[in-house]
Order: C-alpha cells, then sequence, then structure tokens
C-alpha cells in the first residue's frame, strides 16, 4: 500500500485493513528481532541515548503494533455499532483468521499499560517505573521490582524476555515475548499467504 492507492468498496475493504495488520505485523517483529539480536553493547547504543531508552523504545513499537492488530481483528468496543462490529468480522472471515491461535497478538491489556500509564499510576501509593531485569541484576533489586506489594509499572526482563507490567485493575500480568514473536511470525505467514483474488 506504500504510494499506492486502491479504490475501496464495501466488497473488498478487508485488503486495507488486512494490509494495516501485516505492517504492525511487521513492525513488531522488527522490534522484537532488534532487541533479541545479541549485538554488542556498543552496537546497540551508538543511535540510542542509553539502554532503557533502547529497549523500551522498540517495546513501545511493539505494544502499539499489538494494539493496532487488536484494532482491526478482535475489537468490540464498539460492538454496539452494527457497521464496526460486522467489519471486524468480515476482515477475519475473508482471510480465515482463527484468533483462538493468536490469544498474545489480540491481548489489548498489555499495550494498555503503556498508553494508560498515568492513570495505573495513580492504581498504587508508590510505583516504579520502566526498570530493564538482566542477568547481572542482583536477586534483591531482581525481588523488589517484581514484587505486588512496591509496584513496578512497566519491566523488561532481558534475561527472560518478559514483560511486567500491570493491568487496570492493579493486578499484574506477565507477556512471553518470544511467545508473541512466534504468534506474530505465525499470524504473518498466514495472512501473506491469503489469496486477496478472493476477497
Amino acid at each position: 500500500m506504500f504510494n499506492r492507492q486502491i479504490e475501496i468498496t464495501r466488497e473488498n475493504e478487508s485488503i486495507l485493513f488486512i494490509n494495516a495488520v501485516i505492517e504492525n505485523l511487521r513492525y513488531g517483529i522488527i522490534s522484537l528481532d532488534r532487541m533479541f539480536s545479541g549485538k554488542t553493547l556498543e552496537d546497540y547504543y551508538n543511535n540510542y541515548y542509553d539502554e532503557h531508552t533502547f529497549y523500551f523504545f522498540h517495546m513501545q513499537s511493539v505494544l502499539t503494533a499489538q494494539g493496532n492488530i487488536h484494532n482491526v481483528l478482535f475489537y468490540n468496543y464498539f460492538a454496539q455499532k452494527r457497521i464496526c462490529q460486522e467489519r471486524v468480522r468480515k476482515v477475519r472471515d475473508d482471510c480465515g483468521i482463527d484468533l483462538s491461535k493468536y490469544p498474545l497478538v489480540g491481548n489489548k491489556d498489555y499495550r494498555n499499560s503503556n498508553a494508560h500509564f498515568d492513570e495505573r499510576y495513580y492504581c498504587f501509593d508508590v510505583v516504579g517505573d520502566m526498570n530493564l531485569l538482566k542477568k547481572d541484576t542482583p536477586k534483591r533489586v531482581r525481588n523488589t521490582i517484581l514484587s505486588k506489594k512496591s509496584p513496578h509499572l512497566r519491566t523488561l526482563d532481558i534475561e527472560n524476555w518478559l514483560y511486567i507490567t500491570y493491568d487496570k485493575y492493579g493486578n499484574q500480568i506477565i507477556l512471553d515475548l518470544q511467545e508473541l514473536r512466534n504468534e506474530m511470525y505465525s499470524m504473518l505467514n498466514e495472512l501473506c499467504s491469503c489469496d486477496i483474488r478472493a476477497i
């Protein structure tokens, strides 16, 4: 779709939305692959301010892509508006997407922890934020950051590739980034093999 136009009709609008999903899958995968790449510290940070900025820039990219995909394929917020409900169902049906195969891609709670971080701050009396856990993180520090008694809103464990955060109810939720990457690759493969001529 880049630098191209397509005449959208009610019959073929799914092409537009599936293209948006494919691009967002690619954005998420690019950032996950970059985080997982294992480059040296010098390679990582030449163009970044610091380690935290690097990782949370890419983490934000992943979460934004996840939210955008959710809006196209999983969204039910406007379920009372029939046209939106029908559009979401039509996009899924046209490409034969089985949502049960992609529970992480479609889970917007993780994205919301980032998009609504300001609201999450008010869930707790004391809160930490944007932590990195690494192999050499002292056990005492790791335990403090992961303790539900002293919440740290957004934590990225780059030893185990986990994103640890809190939902709107103050419950700790954990996103396995390697599993998310697997789901994203699988969905991308499925969508890229869909015959758009049949849509």
